[in-house]
């Protein structure tokens, strides 16, 4: 409930509303500024003093944690959003909360520590709210290797449900992967529904196409976003559980 009504984006988007400032570059300056600074502030003094007490490095993880189902819960407010237009965004808004909200950040708590969780949380909030490209590819960078992850672990899912081990990638596994970590998430995301996957291939200074992955006779509805959801929702589950089993055989060793 408590994460329910608290909003990073909402939050932000009020304070910018505020200042009626409607240059849309100042706005993305200010937005940087209101969530970086405290940001920092907050992650030396919890590097300082959580260094010196265990209990305190579990406060700063369930902090962090915080943020991270703080941002899931509003990639899910964009999904309504979006249902609204087109079910394949829905889709593929779907597939971003595994990566974004919950595989990075937890693989960032556990190599690099919490201060690069949350700097990542941060930067993926304000691009959601402006798609800035710079922070764009910040984010992109950041979600290659969990995006192949997110990508093993759907395809074991893909296997059990099929019982085939023969998905159509077109020979881009790996280009996906780096250009853009979500859509081999999708396609196999939309193999376990039984659909097919359109993607928009849009190139600088060329004509942009649509990309079909699969030759699904069905076609996309809502049953099919909803069971997904939910088979997203049950990874999210397992990979946060994962993360803590993990994070405590770390601290404990």
């Amino acid at each position: 409930m408590l994460i329910g009504k608290i909003s990073l984006q909402g939050a932000l988007k009020r304070i910018l509303n505020k200042t009626k400032i409607k240059n849309k570059i100042q706005n993305q300056f200010i937005a940087l500024i209101l969530m970086i600074v405290p940001c920092c502030v907050m992650i030396a003094c919890l590097d300082i003093v959580s260094s010196q007490y265990r209990v305190i490095r579990e406060i700063y993880n369930a902090i962090t944690v915080f943020f991270s189902i703080n941002l899931y819960e509003e990639e899910y407010e964009l999904c309504k959003y979006y249902s609204r237009i087109k079910l394949y965004r829905v889709f593929q808004s779907i597939s971003v909360v595994l990566i974004r909200s919950f595989i990075t950040p937890f693989l960032c708590i556990i190599i690099f520590g919490n201060s690069v969780a949350l700097i990542y949380l941060y930067i993926a909030v304000i691009h959601s709210l402006y798609k800035n490209n710079v922070l764009k590819n910040i984010v992109k960078i950041f979600d290659v290797i969990p995006g192949i992850i997110g990508s093993f672990i759907l395809y074991l899912v893909y296997v059990y449900k099929t019982r085939s081990f023969k998905i159509n990638f077109k020979n881009r596994f790996f280009t996906n992967a780096i250009k853009n970590p979500y859509l081999n998430i999708n396609i196999i995301g939309a193999a376990i529904e039984n659909v097919n996957m359109y993607y928009c291939e849009e190139k600088k200074h060329q004509i942009s196409y649509i990309e079909s992955y699969g030759e699904y006779k069905k076609k996309i509805n809502i049953y099919y976003i909803e069971e997904y959801r939910e088979l997203i929702d049950i990874l999210c589950f397992l990979s946060f559980i994962i993360f803590y089993l993990v994070n405590y055989l770390l601290c404990k060793y």
